[in-house]
């Protein structure tokens, strides 16, 4: 807790199910906490902190018009249900206060489900097309992901990069294919169950095809199987995390990609970036890389589709990524919390003048 916030704390449990939620609202300066929403085996207070927190100065970052927050519900067996009931116990901080947008373990169905159930489809982001909405399935945070990974080998010029990729849901699929239709060769990727490497580069298409299908990783037939401790010391210009757990300190201590990209928030824990950074790896933190969920939340929001998305996240994620590339210091994620906070604090100073200068009239 800081001057920042968490501004708001909500909890909601029902006995009969044994459903537990929270939702945090971070911090309104800059609008409405625009957050995840994640559905998870365990949850707990200090979590949603620090998610809500990663939310608050990932938008303010990209220059999106919300603020950061964080609802976290405890899976249970009727998940629908539990979400339902959620939703309905926080209906009245929907979008005036809080925005929902997926977040682990919730794709579109799951957020028709909390957008009806909230009262207000504006309470809630990544909607399926029916309600308006720009599901995050369409690949908003991959792109943003992709696009980012593009312009650090750009402003880094790495000629010819090899790329590594770990975590093979939603948005690190997404994410690979962006990369392998920019020529970009993806030779290692990995799962918890196993990994493929190919030297020459792995066929994004077939192995998310084979992915979709249920297959596992190191059965793809174009690559050769190994664990993904072997596939993490594949030699790599550019390595992307959007799995937890990938990275322990003593894989942390040993492998060097010259860029390592954070595509989750969270996924990679604090002493484990350090450590690296102090190695000389160049790290894009997670509230660079992931921006594409706020930008294309905020074009859902407006009312735009698609294409919109698909333009805006592309050249906001460029243009976000070299103005932080650009800038000197020795961590990035110093420098991307650095310009957050400055916008934070210059919404919040304006609030304040204004509230001063009404009580004055």
């Amino acid at each position: 807790m800081d001057k920042y916030g968490p501004e708001k704390l909500l909890q909601a449990y029902n006995p009969s199910t044994g459903s537990l939620g929270l939702l945090v609202v971070d911090n309104t300066a800059l609008g409405p906490g625009l957050g995840g929403f994640y559905v998870l085996p365990k949850i707990t207070i200090e979590h949603s902190f620090e998610l809500a927190r990663l939310y608050t100065l990932m938008n303010s970052l990209h220059g999106v018009p919300f603020g950061g927050g964080c609802a976290c519900l405890a899976k249970g067996e009727k998940m629908a249900l539990d979400i339902g009931e959620f939703a309905s116990a926080v209906a009245p901080l929907a979008n005036n206060s809080f925005i929902a947008c997926p977040g682990f373990g919730v794709g579109e169905a799951e957020m028709e489900n909390y957008a009806y159930a909230c009262g207000d489809v504006r309470g809630a982001a990544g909607k399926p097309s029916k309600l308006k909405g720009i599901p995050f399935e369409n690949g908003g945070i991959g792109l943003g992901i992709a696009h980012c990974a593009l312009e650090a080998l750009r402003f880094m010029k790495i000629d010819n990069p090899k790329v590594s990729i770990f975590g093979l849901g939603r948005d690190g699929l997404f994410a690979a294919r962006v990369l392998s239709r920019n020529l970009i060769k993806v030779v290692a990727a990995g799962e918890a169950d196993g990994a493929t490497m190919n030297g020459e580069g792995l066929d994004i298409d077939s192995l998310a095809n084979l992915v979709n299908s249920g297959g596992r990783v190191d059965a793809f037939p174009r690559g050769s199987p190994g664990t993904v401790v072997q596939a993490l010391a594949e030699p790599a210009d550019l390595m992307i995390i959007t799995s937890p757990g990938v990275i322990n300190q003593n894989l942390a201590n040993e492998i060097k990609p010259r860029i390592l990209l954070e595509g989750a928030l969270g996924v990679v824990e604090k002493n484990d970036e350090a450590t690296m950074v102090a190695r000389g790896v160049t790290v894009l933190p997670d509230i660079l890389a992931c921006g594409g969920a706020g930008l294309s939340s905020h074009v859902e929001h407006i009312g735009g589709n698609v294409v919109d998305m698909n333009e805006i996240v592309a050249n906001s994620m460029k243009r976000t990524a070299r103005k932080v590339l650009e800038e000197p210091g020795r961590s990035l994620r110093e420098v991307a919390t650095r310009i957050a906070l400055e916008r934070i604090d210059e919404a919040a100073s304006k609030m304040h003048k204004g509230a001063m200068e009404s009580r004055t009239r």
